[in-house]
């Protein structure tokens, strides 16, 4: 496998600069925003009528925590849709499994002065239970959402409540009123600026602890090749209001329209959200000091050769490579020094001779002497050793060059030539090309520049480079 980001094949030269801005923006409507709200404990009991739950079991009896229900609205309050308040219930159970049950809320307990409202599912959820076994929820069962700092008694195994639509609203966001909200804003960023922090931010002031999740999660732009994906919980300390997430955006070579991703809230503790939700906007490539022409790597005599171009440098201090493989996470792998200042195409290139059976992934940063960084997209490469080399002559060539094989003992099957982008120019198979014999290829069907001879059978591969004037 050989990957490459190239510009020079098509004659295009795109310039990236350091002016790295972060725009925050506030918007008061978000159509997709999940408004939360939580609840310290709850019950699950069978429907026994349109009022009534029977064989009721707390919730905590059955191991499940981190209760909160959730409606998808652009109002800061819930609101209802008819006679319904329609939302989700999210419960973590026994197993650390978060379920996610869709329904709306149908009644309040006890009649009187409510400290619970009841939830009629119309999704099912099968939750471990910390006895062991499971517990099905189904549109047969009943959840009650006991208010945090209250209790519910049950009469024998039963609660017993009324509808009272209106109230219910009512109640629900009296309940709401009463925490501190969490809410985050959008963003804009350039994708050259490596990374930044999101502010996350509480409406007021709380003597509890409270804790959030945050995840995010793919737009336009996409993880990976735009951004890298994060996922973790943020504390609250008693009498703080703000927290702030790190994020990391990659910058590429290709010029695009403005791409965006998104930061996600959820599972609040001992407050609601408000806000659940900030779009991330990444704006395309100012210049940088650095103009970077391409990035690749390839496999060469049993080692990945990791090769990447400026066209011209300013105030450049270092790179790095970083590496990793889809079951272990980026380390640093080469530091390069740079040239500082250039006007002429410059060449870097390393050698990575621990080859794995699998993909590896290789990333790209540059450091400017002020601490300013940028990181590239990744590329990836699959070498596996090749036990035979060859021999391009010559090398430079013009119209014709020879493959003449070093390793007597090796007899392959298919030659293939490609560009610097990995597209196959030439290829040719079932002949055998041994030590004692060579294979001329007109070179004057490809062109002039730098291209790829790959020779190969089964699982054995071996490349070079050749320049073509």
């Amino acid at each position: 496998m050989f990957s490459n980001y190239s510009l020079l094949s098509r004659g295009i030269t795109f310039v990236l600069f350091s002016i790295c801005i972060v725009q925050a923006t506030i918007s008061n409507v978000h159509s997709q925003n999940n408004l939360s709200v939580p609840f310290s404990s709850g019950f699950v009991g069978d429907v026994t009528g349109n009022n009534s739950a029977g064989n009721c079991l707390y919730m905590s009896s059955l191991g499940w925590s981190n209760i909160y229900f959730t409606q998808t609205t652009s109002s800061t309050v819930f609101v209802a849709q008819g006679n319904d308040i329609i939302g989700n219930i999210v419960i973590t159970d026994a197993a650390g499994v978060v379920h996610t049950i869709s329904g709306y809320i149908k009644w309040r307990a006890p009649s009187g002065s409510p400290t619970c409202l009841v939830f009629s599912p119309s999704s099912t959820a099968t939750l471990a239970k910390s006895s062991g076994g499971t517990y099905s929820v189904n549109s047969g069962k009943y959840l009650g959402l006991i208010f945090n700092g209250q209790s519910l008694t049950f009469s024998g195994s039963n609660v017993s409540g009324n509808a009272a639509t209106n109230g219910l609203l009512d109640v629900l966001n009296s309940y709401l009123a009463v925490f501190p909200s969490i809410s985050i804003i959008d963003y804009t960023v350039n994708e050259s600026i490596g990374s930044f922090l999101a502010t996350v931010t509480l409406s007021q002031a709380s003597s509890s602890e409270i804790r959030v999740n945050y995840n995010t999660s793919n737009g336009t732009a996409l993880s990976g090749s735009d951004y890298i994906s994060s996922s973790g919980q943020l504390i609250f300390s008693p009498y703080q209001t703000s927290k702030t997430v790190t994020l990391n955006v990659l910058a590429d070579l290709m010029s695009e329209s403005t791409e965006s991703f998104y930061l996600n809230l959820s599972g609040p503790v001992n407050a609601s959200i408000s806000v659940s939700r900030s779009l991330i906007s990444l704006t395309d490539n100012p210049p940088l000091p650095v103009e970077l022409i391409s990035f690749g790597a390839e496999c060469e005599n049993g080692a990945i050769i990791i090769q990447w171009e400026t066209a011209s440098e300013m105030n450049s201090d270092y790179f790095t490579v970083d590496k990793k493989t889809d079951d272990t996470d980026w380390v640093e792998a080469f530091d390069v020094p740079a040239s500082g200042f250039s006007q002429k195409v410059i060449v870097y290139s390393v050698s990575d001779e621990q080859l794995l059976n699998e993909n590896i992934y290789y990333r790209l940063n540059q450091y400017d002497t002020d601490g300013k960084k940028r990181t590239y997209a990744s590329i990836s490469a699959h070498c596996t050793k090749s036990n035979a080399d060859f021999e391009l002559f010559p090398n430079p060539a013009q119209s014709t060059f020879q493959i003449r094989m070093m390793n007597s003992s090796s007899t392959f099957s298919t030659i293939t030539v490609m560009d610097q982008n990995g597209k196959v120019l030439f290829t040719t198979e079932t002949f055998d090309l041994k030590s004692d014999n060579v294979f001329n290829v007109d070179a004057n069907q490809f062109g002039k520049g730098i291209f790829t001879v790959l020779i190969e059978n089964g699982d054995i591969q071996s490349r070079k480079r050749i320049v073509l004037l």
